[in-house]
Order: structure tokens, then sequence, then C-alpha cells
């Protein structure tokens, strides 16, 4: 599975204007018009050539300052621009350039309306550019793939412009975790009655960076995220390998925070019966990988099962971009 980078091209071309003859007969030339492609798959939400039909950005525009300047009020403020499916974006009323005009765009992924107190988009302020309040979602399959885009910045509109096409890159704001289940039992079976994590759900997101602020949890010990429980409890079986078909996304994690970690930070806790049926509760602090855990890259833990203490948790790490790395072995004991 490769890296996903989400391209949304930015369509010039000039229009009619009284002010400027060489523009003249080449109505609509000059409105701002936007277009996307994806151009790699990924496991999240966001997948295939296109933005899905009706999916929506956000974008904000600044003008009139070669130093980007942030005010109450900007060219574009949390404009709603929708998928229409075959690459292209559609918003209303349409936007045109002014010559020699400064410009900087700045977009995000889903776009959402802007709230003052809860979760969505904070209006800018004078000097400070939006922030986005999320609460993440506790299930892979409903969980939102957080995107900001690469801020282009300094662009000025001059003739020679015209037709030209700007990019913005989409980059993943949150980091995924996936697991692999492991018996190393010879002879006896395990059953996975659920795989759940700890951690901070809620947190503020820069659009300019996809950095976050003000991470806290709603439960008082970290809110608890099911990355799987199935209807029926999973049995693996003696010196066998269970591959476990989800995966979820968190907020990053520096390499100090991973050092620092314990149970009451991000915990892995899984819900285990043994061969003779007996209820088995592990949980796992998880100190690596010493990098931390970064946005955009997927890492992929190895539970290693065993009936006794005869293991301990390791951790190695192998990165890739957005999915199939190797996070490493980490073995289970039950308590």
């Amino acid at each position: 599975m490769k890296n996903l980078i989400l391209l949304a091209a930015v369509a010039f071309a000039a229009t009619a204007c009284s002010d400027h003859d060489e523009w003249q007969n080449k109505p609509d030339a000059n409105a701002i018009t936007f277009g996307t492609t994806v151009q790699v798959e990924t496991k999240a939400m966001v997948s295939g050539t296109n933005i899905p039909d009706g999916e929506k950005i956000g974008i904000y525009a600044l003008t009139d300052a070669a130093t980007p300047a942030w005010a109450t009020s900007n060219e574009m403020d949390n404009t709603e621009a929708t998928s229409n499916g075959s690459g292209g974006l559609d918003y209303s009323p349409l936007k045109t350039y002014t010559e020699d005009n400064i410009y900087n765009f700045y977009a995000y992924y889903p776009h959402t309306t802007a709230d003052a107190s809860g979760d969505g988009i904070k209006v800018p302020t004078a000097g400070g550019s939006p922030k986005l309040q999320v609460t993440l979602v506790k299930t892979p399959d409903a969980q939102v793939d957080y995107m900001y885009a690469v801020p282009i910045e300094g662009y000025k509109r001059t003739t020679a412009e015209v037709g030209n096409t700007q990019k913005l890159v989409f980059k993943h704001a949150l980091t995924q975790v996936r697991f692999k289940f492991k018996n190393t039992e010879t002879a006896n079976k395990v059953t996975i009655v659920n795989i759940q994590i700890k951690d901070n759900d809620k947190g503020t997101m820069s659009i300019t960076d996809g950095s976050w602020s003000n991470l806290s949890a709603t439960g008082a010990s970290g809110n608890i995220f099911t990355l799987y429980q199935p209807v029926v409890a999973a049995e693996v079986t003696a010196a066998s390998t269970l591959d476990i078909p989800k995966q979820l996304m968190l907020f990053p994690k520096s390499g100090v925070e991973m050092a620092a970690n314990t149970a009451s930070g991000l915990s892995f806790v899984l819900n285990l019966k043994d061969a003779s049926d007996q209820d088995k509760a592990v949980t796992i602090a998880p100190k690596v990988p010493a990098t931390g855990l970064e946005a955009g890259k997927s890492y992929l833990y190895t539970l290693l099962y065993s009936e006794t203490a005869k293991d301990f948790i390791t951790l190695s790490t192998e990165v890739v971009d957005w999915v199939d790395a190797t996070g490493g072995d980490l073995p289970v004991v039950p308590n």
C-alpha cells in the first residue's frame, strides 16, 4: 500500500476586464476554479483517483500581503468546495483574481461549519489562522481522515499566469496503527474477544501545517477506541497468526512521549479467552518506536501470545508512508 498524495489543482485563466485590455474577450478566464486528483490509494477514508462525489473541502484565501496576514474577514473564508466525482471541485459564487494581487491559499479536509465552542473550524482572528477542533470517532470504519494542504503563499496574479495551475498537496494529519496477533502456543488455542486502545480523543489542528494542540480525553484516563470486536469472538489456533482486519487513526506522538508512555497514556487493551475459556486481560503501554508515531505513517504491531510469563514486551519499528509498515513484535502475557 502506498502513500496517499491528494492534489487539489487550482486552475487559473484570465477573464475580460475593462481595466486590462489584454484580458478582453476571455469570459470567465480569471475565475478562481479548483480541481482534484488523488494519485494513489490509501486505507483511510479517501481512496481511489478522485475525492468521492459529494465530499467537501474547506478553502481559505488571503490577499494584498507579501507576508500572509490573517484577518477576521479574508478573500475566502472556509469556502465549501464540493467534489463532482470526476476530479473537479465546485463552489459558488466564483471568486476572481485581481492582477498583481498577492494570494495565499490554504485548505483542509473535510470541510466543517464554524463553531465557536464545540467541534468544527474556528474562525480566523486578526493575526491568527483558523484551527479545526475535532473529537476522533472510536471505531475504524467511522473515522475521518483529517488532512491539511501545504500552503501556497506569495502567489502574484499577472497576465503571464493565464492558464497556469497551482496545486495544493494534502497530507494526513493523523497517525495509524494496525495489529497482527500470533499465538505462540504449540498446543492450545486462544480467543480474541476484542482489542481496544486508550488514548486522547480531542484535539485542535492547525490548517496551515497539520500540527495538533490542546490534546485531551473525554474519559477520565483516556478515551476507549474499539479497534476490533468481532460479533463472534475470533479463535486463533495453536501456532497460527491472525491479521486484524482493521486500522485505527490516532493523534501523532513524539519520541519523548513514547519513551515516557505509561498505561495512563497510550495503551493497548486485549480481552481474551484462553484454551479453558477463562477470561484474560492484557494492557500494554508501548514505548517504541523511538521516533514516535508520526502523522501520515502507519505502524504494524505484532502481538505474540503466550500463556505464561516466559515472554517480555519488545517492539522494533519499520515504517513506510501511511500503510504496511512493520511495527515489531509485541509479546502478550495475560494477567
